[in-house]
């Protein structure tokens, strides 16, 4: 389980959140909901631990999130933010292999590879392997970084939940897309949490 409680976070005197506590029940789909402003963001990355918040804390399962270190969370949980442009030109196949970082040293593994040619392979960007990612259309940048985090979490947990937690991914249309995530949160044991 993903839970907050009481968390509070501020800018320039202006509370961006307030007091928030939240609990996530595993094996679904969960939806943070409210207008613009309302800070889903602030309180996604707060989960994340991309922000720090003012009081409160974070726990993946019974863990704190600030006992975890950061290799420790980014095996365990993988994020896609809005923003999704990239400043160097890498192929498709680099960016979603940064995925599978946090799971080795140096040259990845066979295991690694095979998490993300399944990835690119489910969510169609296999045929686009050696592309530069900057030469993409929106869609299809939008699909490599599906397989990047879905790679990331490819493989079920040796103990607790994987977490994927997606902020706006997905525009009107591109919405085919959200359907083909349900067999991720289906895929293996199940052990996933998928948030928007």
């Amino acid at each position: 389980m993903l839970r907050a409680t009481h968390l509070t976070y501020g800018i320039r005197g202006k509370k961006l959140l307030d007091d928030v506590s939240v609990s996530f029940s595993p094996g679904g789909l969960n939806l943070i909901i409210g207008p613009n402003g309302a800070g889903k963001t602030t309180l996604i990355k707060a989960l994340c631990q991309q922000i720090k918040p003012e009081s409160g804390a974070v726990y993946y399962g019974d863990t704190k999130a600030t006992q975890l270190s950061v290799a420790a969370l980014a095996r365990m949980r993988a994020v896609l933010s809005q923003n999704i442009e990239l400043a160097f030109p890498l192929s498709v196949a680099e960016v979603v292999m940064m995925g599978r970082y946090p799971h080795f040293a140096g040259t990845p593994s066979t295991k690694d590879e095979s998490a993300c040619e399944a990835a690119m392979r489910f969510f169609d960007v296999w045929e686009m392997t050696d592309r530069n990612y900057n030469t993409l259309s929106g869609g299809e940048k939008q699909r490599t970084h599906f397989a990047r985090v879905a790679a990331q979490i490819w493989y079920p947990a040796s103990t607790g939940f994987r977490y994927l937690i997606l902020d706006e991914p997905l525009t009107a249309e591109h919405i085919r897309t959200a359907y083909r995530l349900e067999p991720v949160i289906r895929k293996e044991e199940g052990n996933l949490h998928l948030f928007f």
